[in-house]
């Protein structure tokens, strides 16, 4: 949750430096273009506003006085935005043409500002820059937000609080977009103008590419737009629809950049042979492309780069969704090849508010890519996978788009269950793993997913969920886990499970569960089991389990009954065992005669009578096959393998 702190702080305030300044000039170059002379500007934007015409030569002169004799400081707003005029009798050489000019008996300090690709296309001298400042980043993104509230409320009678943003954004689930300077900017203008939460992400960055082709105009368009069938970002979008061409041509470029085969060039990049010179510079201008010299002293080239790579990705989507034949030469092999979700998760989402059949498809290579294996799938790829379907799903319907069928085949369920629930209509005979809890799924649709994905569920987790559940048909059914007694009956086959999990479930399913076990062979590998009540039971199971290799226990109270470890354990790890000293002893013997290397570990367990207990551990600690470790209510049994000597 993005939350404004009580405290503002201004990043920059020297208060000692402002009581050095006697007088502060605030120009803006745009406004006199058809002036060099910084001083002509003063009189111009000042001293002509302030005073009256009779009164203005006086002005000028007390101006030059105090420039002269006070210590000033003249802001120079927006270099990008002026150029030297050709039609003036100034002495300024061609290499002086690219800074307004101050005349050399003015000590004053000037102070100006500039977008970065003004400076590289006309390079100031060294000689001429005292000191050099780039802004990279916005430190503090909450008091940008609130100075643009507080201008913008200055507007209005009834105030609005970043509190109040806040909470709007996060009910239309785009606070990550608050991070973003350009895309928060827009966003706070575009909630004081009243924009609905059904808005699209889609929508929000269609605005961006309006907002800044409107900062710049071209003479004329390049192209009519008649017959262009717009995505619903861009049907209101003046600009966007005059200057379609040149959006063409920088969504091009930023597909051919973000999807390179030199993934060292996909964000800053050289080649920007796509663009024409006078588009190239219209878009400079708008800022949704940036120029910086690269620092080279035997040739002098550039970098380029997109505003923010948000931005390049949008626009890449906006590239594919007219060209779809992309998508099947560059995109799928591009993703093969790198096989990181991350490169082209942000594109899928907005393909989803623009081209909804190309987000099938690619939502279908991305599933059917992972890996049909339990520890990947229950890793943070298979959350992420979710997450992007899920905010897949939810920009397409923000954005109407029709014939929604994204492909999701792993369910894990917490939080936006309606949309998961969405997605599971949409692939439920296609299911592979899910995970349920807190009953966020009804028992019925739990139930049918079960039922149609007989050939395809391989993991299910059911965690405090309601009900009674068949998996008798799941015939690939590898790893099954069950949590808490909210479940009343389940049906299985344990014959294909590699790993059971039966955490403190009822007392009906472990039976049922434990008894399968009895008939025929099985192939499990994995047993974890907290809160047993069917201990007879379970100890007469466990030597069945003839591949088990890891076990676990806890929380469970053995009694008489002797706890008999299967042949091919390799790690048993009882946690808060209650059991007899015969049990344990019996325990240690098994671990003797093991020849393979195995670990047992018992952690505040109770072992009765306490004496026979002690008596066993001082045995283990002197048998040469065994190596222990005994701390406070801890004790760790590990095989050696021990040489023997023959007789030659």
């Amino acid at each position: 949750m993005f939350l404004p702190e009580t405290k503002e702080d201004d990043q920059f305030r020297d208060e000692g430096i402002y009581k050095e300044i006697e007088f502060l000039f605030h120009l803006t170059l745009r406004d006199s273009c058809d002036l060099c002379d910084l001083t002509d500007m003063i009189r111009d934007q000042l001293i002509n506003i302030i005073y009256q015409q009779d009164e203005s030569a006086c002005a000028y002169s007390t101006m030059q006085s105090v420039l002269s004799n006070s210590k000033c400081v003249i802001i120079a707003d927006g270099l990008d935005e002026w150029t030297h005029p050709n039609e003036t009798k100034c002495r300024c050489s061609e290499e002086d043409k690219v800074l307004p000019y101050l005349a050399p008996t003015i000590d004053a300090t000037v102070m100006i500002t500039s977008r970065p690709w003004r400076m590289s296309q006309q390079r100031v001298k060294d000689t001429n820059i005292d000191t050099y400042l780039e802004i990279e980043r916005t430190a503090d993104i909450k008091l940008l937000i609130q100075k643009i509230l507080n201008i913008l409320n200055e507007t209005v009678e009834e105030k609005r609080t970043l509190l109040d943003l806040i909470k709007f954004v996060d009910r239309m689930d785009v606070t990550r977009l608050l991070f973003i300077p350009i895309i928060a900017m827009l966003l706070v203008y575009l909630w004081f103008e009243g924009m609905h939460e059904s808005f699209s992400v889609c929508d929000i960055y269609g605005y961006t590419i309006e907002m800044m082709f409107g900062r710049k105009a071209l003479p004329v368009p390049l192209v009519s737009q008649k017959n262009v069938l717009f995505p619903r970002c861009f049907q209101y979008t003046e600009n966007v629809h005059k200057y379609y061409s040149i959006v063409m041509e920088i969504a091009q470029l930023a597909f051919t950049t973000l999807f390179s085969s030199d993934r060292t060039s996909s964000l800053v990049f050289k080649k920007v042979d796509i663009l024409p010179p006078v588009n190239l510079m219209f878009l400079l201008k708008s800022g949704i492309l940036q120029e910086t010299k690269a620092a080279s002293l035997i040739r002098k080239t550039s970098n380029y780069s997109f505003i923010h790579k948000s931005v390049q990705e949008f626009l890449a989507a906006v590239y594919i969704s007219y060209h779809p034949e992309e998508f099947y030469r560059v995109l799928t092999s591009f993703y093969e090849k790198n096989g990181d979700l991350l490169d082209i998760s942000q594109v899928f989402m907005f393909m989803c508010g623009l081209n909804i059949e190309l987000a099938n498809e690619m939502s279908a290579i991305m599933s059917n890519s992972i890996r049909n294996d339990y520890e990947f799938l229950t890793n943070i790829i298979g959350n992420h996978i979710q997450n992007l379907m899920v905010s897949g799903y939810k920009e397409a319907k923000a954005s109407e788009q029709v014939g929604i069928q994204l492909s999701l085949f792993d369910y894990c369920y917490t939080t936006e269950s309606d949309t998961i629930d969405a997605l599971l209509s949409m692939n439920k005979s296609r299911v592979r793993y899910i995970t349920t809890k807190y009953s966020c799924i009804s028992q019925e649709k739990l139930q049918e997913a079960f039922n149609c994905s007989t050939d395809t569920l391989f993991f299910v987790m059911i965690d405090q969920q309601t009900g009674k559940y068949d998996l008798s048909a799941c015939n690939r059914l590898q790893h099954l886990s069950i949590t808490r007694s909210e479940t009343t009956d389940i049906v299985v086959k344990t014959k294909n499970l590699l790993s059971l999990d039966l955490t403190f479930v009822s007392k009906s399913v472990e039976y049922s569960i434990l008894k399968s076990f009895e008939h025929g062979s099985n192939n499990l590998k994995i047993l974890v089991i907290e809160g047993s009540t069917n201990n007879a039971l379970l100890c007469q199971t466990l030597p069945r389990l003839t591949h088990l290799i890891r076990l676990k226990m806890s929380g469970i109270d053995l009694g008489n009954n002797a706890l008999l470890l299967p042949h091919f354990v390799e790690c048993a790890h009882l946690e808060e065992v209650t059991m007899t000293a015969r049990s344990f002893r019996g325990m240690v013997e098994w671990l003797e005669n093991r020849t393979n290397g195995v670990r047992c570990v018992l952690d505040g367990c109770t072992v009765a009578p306490k004496k026979q207990y002690q008596k066993i551990k001082r045995y283990i600690q002197t048998r040469v096959n065994l190596k222990s470790e005994i701390q406070d209510g801890l004790l760790i049994m590990k095989t050696v393998a021990v040489e023997t000597k023959t007789n030659k």
